[in-house]
Parts: structure tokens; C-alpha cells; sequence
């Protein structure tokens, strides 16, 4: 888990649950990607980061899709020296 999270977007789900998104940083260059899933009292039930090595990487926005998935938008910023793979 992050050390510090800035969270730019929530949603409800259908299981009366909430799902955000954002980013969080271990240090002031090295920004991470980050969902969580919260069940309808606030418990984070999972989450996940994304990063790329040289990048920061960011979610900005969430919605729900038509076959019970989410749709993420973000950005990867790069150095130069970062090879992005997702």
C-alpha cells in the first residue's frame, strides 16, 4: 500500500460496495496507479498499483462498464528512460 493516496475518483457498485481510483507515492518522483474495492462499510475487500519502472503513472477516472468490469483513465508520464508494457 502507498505511503500517501490521493484518491480522484469513486463510484457505487452494484453490490452496494464503492470502487476509486487514484494514486499514491512511496517518494515525491515515484507516483503509482491505484484501485480499491470497498464493501458498502468502507473495508477495502482488494486493491491493486500500477507502475512502471522511470514513470508515473496516474488514474484519474472510473466508471462502470456494460458487462460488470470498470473502464480507467489515466496517465504515464516518462523520463525517457521507462518502457511502457499495459
Amino acid at each position: 500500500m502507498n505511503v500517501f493516496s490521493i484518491q480522484k475518483a469513486l463510484i457505487q457498485t452494484v453490490d452496494s460496495g464503492f470502487i476509486t481510483c487514484g494514486y499514491g507515492f512511496y517518494s515525491y518522483s515515484n507516483y503509482i496507479a491505484s484501485i480499491y474495492k470497498l464493501d458498502k462499510s468502507g473495508d477495502v475487500t482488494w486493491s491493486k498499483e500500477y507502475t512502471e519502472t522511470g514513470a508515473t503513472t496516474t488514474f484519474n477516472d472510473i466508471t462502470d462498464s456494460y458487462y460488470n468490469g470498470f473502464t480507467l483513465c489515466g496517465t504515464v508520464g516518462c523520463d525517457g528512460s521507462c518502457n511502457t508494457g499495459w
